[in-house]
């Protein structure tokens, strides 16, 4: 069984791995309902562990004293994991695979026309299939190294499914999908789990210090 994670590092952990995000956003990252995520951030901000900002887009960020509370919990979850050798071979699995992801995100953003590269228009059905065939490669890579995180720690249990869901909606054409920032696509939620690999690793790499 994974260990559970408790909701305060779940919900502190989000906003590390976002930086900035709304109860929409962690209750999406964690998995918790959001009527949780928004008792646990009230009692965060009473405790001056977040901060929340309002502008364009409303929504929380950490404070000093929040990150140091959120590295303590993180370092504290490594440790009960026991297994920082493992985390530590999963990320080297996953750099592996992400060099050849960033490859799949460039072609479907850009692509190569005398010599010049250019924003793909997407009209060009073909090409855009043989990128998202590329990116199914890819996921069938990174699911295994998903289930491995699972097993180990709760709060890396949303991960997998993220990625197979946004990776459904690049099938069913949603062009938005694949890479567009802010809309739960497959590339923001790659880049979610590589911050929380380094994080995690960087905490595993303390406990085994």
């Amino acid at each position: 069984m994974p260990r559970r994670s408790v909701t305060e590092l779940l919900v502190l952990h989000a906003l590390g791995l976002k930086g900035f995000a709304d109860t929409t956003a962690v209750a999406m990252i964690t998995g918790l309902d959001p009527g949780v995520v928004d008792g646990q951030l009230d009692t965060a901000r009473r405790a001056g562990l977040v901060d929340r900002r309002e502008d364009r887009v409303s929504g929380f960020a950490l404070t000093p004293l929040g990150g140091a509370r959120h590295r303590a919990l993180l370092v504290a979850d490594a440790a009960a994991c026991g297994a920082a050798d493992v985390v530590m071979k999963l990320y080297d699995r996953f750099l592996a695979i992400d060099a050849r992801f960033r490859q799949v995100r460039a072609e479907w953003q850009l692509r190569a026309c005398r010599c010049r590269l250019l924003p793909n228009d997407h009209q060009d059905a073909e090409y855009d299939r043989s990128v998202v065939a590329d990116l199914h490669d890819i996921d069938e890579r990174v699911q295994p190294i998903c289930v491995t995180l699972a097993a180990m720690a709760e709060r890396m249990s949303p991960y997998g499914r993220r990625l197979s869901d946004a990776l459904a909606r690049v099938d069913s054409g949603d062009g938005d999908a694949l890479a567009r920032p802010l809309a739960g696509s497959y590339d923001e939620v790659w880049t979610e789990l590589h911050t929380d690999l380094e994080m995690t690793t960087r905490a595993a790499t303390r406990v085994a210090s």
